[in-house]
């Protein structure tokens, strides 16, 4: 039962949460779009908007330099909060684009705007599909673990682990007690390039007892056993009421 907690407690924390809005002013705070698309995607577009009360928001795609109107979408946002969705064209050609989004009252549109656009480029290039390159380095290894030293509450706490791989790896990472090496639980995840994770944990107070622990990374071949590190990398904390003198990162071959 007690191996079942980290994960349990990992399940529970992931989550998006809206944005509760305390600015009384209508703004969109951030716009994003990707970059490079191929002929056949589909670009998906995401705000961070802050409204005072309804409003209407235009998303603008244009030619870049003839600035011709390609597509426009408009959509009523009633509340502040974070929106994506997909911004689809029937016929897009390969070339340069360019976006605008900006906010109006309710059956406004340009010349009554309530913000400057927030523009964005984009990239098409003559292929059905655009497939990124991935971040893949020359030795697989993990860099570094990130986490509190001492945990004295039972206040969400983020663990950020970063990694360097040659090719698609599993991330394992333990939970153990580094008195015995009992194991507490564990998580593992495919990651196909190189990169970070972070994963929320909260009520470690309420769940494990007081004492001496130790997270250990290790990368795997895929759906295997298999280590490919010649010595895992680790990090000693404690749990406890008060303040207790830790370790910090160590490389663990337990």
């Amino acid at each position: 039962m007690i191996r079942k907690i980290l994960l349990l407690m990992f399940c529970s924390c992931v989550h998006t949460a809206s944005i509760a809005s305390e600015n009384l002013t209508d703004v969109i705070h951030s716009f994003s779009a990707p970059e490079i698309i191929g002929v056949k995607d589909v670009p998906r577009v995401n705000l961070v908007i802050d409204v005072t009360k309804p409003r209407e928001l235009h998303v603008t795609l244009q030619e870049f330099g003839t600035w011709r109107t390609v597509k426009s979408m408009t959509m009523r946002v009633n509340e502040s909060g974070n929106y994506h969705f997909d911004f689809e064209v029937e016929e897009l050609t390969s070339g340069r684009y360019r976006w605008n989004a900006y906010l109006s009252p309710r059956g406004k549109k340009w010349q009554d705007r309530l913000t400057e656009p927030h523009r964005d480029s984009m990239q098409v290039i003559a292929k059905d599909h655009y497939t990124p390159p991935k971040n893949l380095a020359k030795h697989d290894r993990v860099k570094s673990v990130n986490w509190p030293k001492t945990i004295v509450d039972d206040k969400e706490h983020i663990l950020t682990v970063k990694y360097d791989v040659t090719t698609a790896r599993d991330l394992e990472i333990r939970l153990l007690d580094s008195t015995d090496w009992q194991e507490f639980g564990n998580v593992k995840v495919t990651v196909e390039e190189s990169g970070q994770i972070q994963l929320p944990f909260n009520s470690m107070l309420s769940n494990f007892p007081a004492g001496k622990y130790a997270w250990v990374v290790d990368l795997k071949e895929q759906d295997s056993d298999n280590s490919i590190l010649a010595k895992r990398l680790g990090y000693h904390f404690e749990i406890a009421s008060g303040n207790l003198k830790v370790a910090g990162e160590a490389n663990l071959n337990n």
